[in-house]
């Protein structure tokens, strides 16, 4: 019989084996990883379970943040809504203050306005006759007055002394005079202020013009004096002034041909 030689095996046969047999290793080894012995989990199940868990544990916890919140809103609508119906209230009664303030400064105002046109109105009914004659410096301010008016300085000449007379059925008595150059011209010894204010008014109403330019500085001071108050006082303010006014002497020195008023109307120009 004749002798067969087999030649050495080829690696690739072998080679290709051995791989396959480690490819089945390596997948039993993953199949054992995945399932264990006795049916139980492997470490991904446990892993995906753990996630899970922590998924409905946040869930959880933001269903009752959630419902947390939900009392918290709904808890204190009770004391919002109390809340809201004290500020209406509030501001009812705010309003109703103001509205009452309103009415009364408003008041006040129609007192003081009424108070001063019954004065003007007094004024052009007043009538000289049976009172005594101009008193006190009333002759002088009177004839100052009508130089300026009519002559244009503050002279005292003959012609002035006869326009007083026909215009007071008069003498002038107790004028006050001065001269500068020993008696050769003669002015009249009061501040011409006064004078040059009324001086319009005496032109066309001799003797109630003065009369009536002091009614008119009564008001610009009663005015002025109550705009200032009212910033320190408020709505009382023109009562105030309409009581100072018209509760003392100081509305009967309209009827006199003096300088009082106008020193009243200039003070309350000045404070305001």
């Amino acid at each position: 019989m004749g002798t067969r030689h087999l030649g050495p095996e080829r690696p690739g046969r072998a080679e290709r084996v051995g791989g396959a047999a480690a490819s089945d290793s390596r997948s039993e080894t993953a199949a054992a990883g995945i399932l264990r012995p006795g049916g139980g989990a492997g470490p991904m199940d446990d892993a995906s379970g753990a996630g899970a868990a922590g998924g409905a544990a946040r869930a959880d916890a933001r269903a009752r943040g959630e419902a947390a919140d939900g009392a918290d809103l709904a808890a204190p609508g009770s004391d919002r809504g109390d809340r809201a119906d004290r500020s209406r209230r509030a501001d009812r009664a705010d309003r109703s203050q103001r509205t009452d303030r309103s009415l009364g400064e408003l008041l006040g105002w129609v007192v003081l306005g009424s108070l001063l046109l019954a004065v003007l109105i007094a004024t052009l009914a007043f009538d000289r006759r049976g009172r005594p004659s101009l008193v006190g410096d009333e002759a002088t301010y009177a004839m100052q007055a009508a130089s300026l008016a009519w002559d244009f300085d503050l002279r005292y000449t003959r012609a002035a002394y006869d326009r007083f007379v026909a215009q007071w059925g008069g003498p002038p008595d107790g004028v006050i005079l001065q001269s500068r150059d020993g008696g050769a011209h003669l002015t009249y010894g009061k501040p011409c202020l006064y004078a040059m204010l009324v001086a319009p008014f005496v032109r066309f109403a001799p003797q109630r013009g003065a009369l009536l330019a002091n009614s008119l500085m009564l008001a610009a001071a009663a005015l002025l004096a109550a705009r200032t108050l009212r910033l320190r006082l408020g709505a009382v303010a023109p009562f105030a002034v309409a009581v100072l006014v018209f509760g003392s002497v100081a509305f009967a020195y309209v009827f006199w041909v003096h300088a009082d008023i106008f020193l009243l109307a200039a003070a309350a120009s000045g404070f305001s």
